[in-house]
């Protein structure tokens, strides 16, 4: 319930910094955002090995870079803005930059509270595009091309990482039939 109440924040804060377009409202939506992601770091610190559902759970490991990561949005943000001010952008470019932006923090969260293979690779996935539009938000045919060899680069190393999760899965499956939850691998190999 908790990590459903998150991500449906992190949407939440997205679609509103999408939807509001002037520049005070966006601040204060994003030190919302701060505020969420902080407030979620901190409760995984109350919560430790906590497991929500057989796809999330949370270790000493994921909480401390959750928390790493919500510290860097503070900075991440306050950058952004100080950017947007300097280069006078344009509100709409703000507003998907800032939608681009909240939905990676989200799937990065994601990503360090996966307990699936499969799972963490599509939310690997999700950060590489998100991510992609992030580069292009200053839409010239440089940041294209930056967008596209990023995108290309990180969809080889993502590929070769699915057929890793696919080799991985048939080992398992022909050893004694364990799933691609972490949990599961890690007491298999005990």
């Amino acid at each position: 319930m908790e990590l459903v109440l998150y991500f449906s924040g992190v949407v939440f804060w997205g679609l509103l910094a999408f939807l509001i377009r002037n520049r005070k409202g966006q601040i204060s939506i994003a030190t919302l955002f701060i505020l969420w992601q902080l407030a979620f770091s901190g409760y995984l610190f109350t919560k430790p090995n906590a497991t929500w559902t057989s796809y999330f759970r949370n270790d000493a490991l994921s909480v401390i870079f959750v928390a790493v990561l919500s510290i860097t949005a503070i900075f991440t943000i306050i950058n952004s803005f100080i950017y947007f001010h300097h280069r006078n952008e344009k509100p709409l470019i703000r507003s998907i930059y800032l939608l681009a932006l909240f939905l990676f923090f989200g799937c990065m969260t994601g990503v360090f509270l996966s307990n699936n293979a499969g799972l963490l690779w599509i939310l690997t996935e999700a950060t590489t595009l998100a991510i992609a539009v992030l580069i292009y938000h200053e839409r010239t045919i440089e940041s294209l091309e930056a967008t596209w060899k990023y995108v290309f680069v990180s969809t080889i190393g993502l590929s070769f990482s699915f057929i890793g999760i696919i080799l991985l899965d048939l080992s398992l499956k022909g050893s004694g039939g364990v799933d691609l939850f972490f949990s599961s691998i890690n007491h298999s190999l005990l």
